[in-house]
């Protein structure tokens, strides 16, 4: 970041006259930044996303930065007060920072090359589409199937097996298991069906 501070601001900051302000201004902190707010925080933002280019970093970790930078600027970067500290500004200029990160990726992924202010172009050729989680392979659902085979097949045989016995001569009348039988079919349907649905289908 200081590497991308103007030449004005750097030596505002060494001959002491920089009084502290804003970093990053935006109209309304709480709805999206514009593409000129964006565009105006270009300084911040490039090495933000030269970063992390394929997702939006953490409040945490831009406060982090904010702060390392007014290290490397001997502590004039930030003006506290008695009731401010130099880890509140450093996160209040993170939370803002963030705020156009997310309104980039907004505008990147409605027009991946294209924006009326050079600026912003600029940022969104360094833009990456943000990592999928990964799907589960037909191998996996296969040896999900077969997990759930091996699972109720031996109880299924042993049901039949019952049923062939003189302690069993009807449906109704072997003390809860044919209860037990359907119940332990259904979960192996319903558990496979879940996984299924879980993972966005086939």
């Amino acid at each position: 970041m200081k590497a991308q501070l103007p030449l004005t601001a750097l030596e505002a900051m060494q001959s002491g006259s920089w009084k502290g302000t804003d970093l990053i201004r935006l109209s309304n902190p709480l709805s999206r930044p514009s593409a000129r707010e964006v565009a105006n925080a270009y300084t911040f933002l490039k090495p933000a996303i030269v970063d992390s280019p394929s997702k939006v970093p953490s409040g945490y970790y831009l406060t982090d930065a904010f702060i390392y930078l007014d290290k490397l600027l001997k502590c004039k970067l930030f003006k506290p007060s008695d009731n401010v500290t130099r880890v509140d500004l450093a996160a209040h200029e993170a939370v803002r920072l963030k705020k156009c990160i997310q309104s980039l990726r907004f505008l990147w992924r409605s027009s991946p090359a294209e924006a009326q202010d050079p600026r912003v172009a600029d940022l969104k050729r360094y833009l990456q589409d943000s990592p999928q989680k990964r799907r589960p392979h037909r191998a996996d659902v296969s040896r999900l199937c077969l997990g759930f085979y091996s699972l109720t097949c031996p109880f299924m045989t042993l049901w039949a097996e019952f049923k062939n016995t003189r302690a069993c001569t009807s449906d109704s009348g072997c003390w809860g298991f044919p209860a037990l039988s359907w119940h332990l079919s259904g979960f192996a349907v319903a558990s496979f069906a879940a996984f299924t649905c879980a993972n966005g289908g086939w």
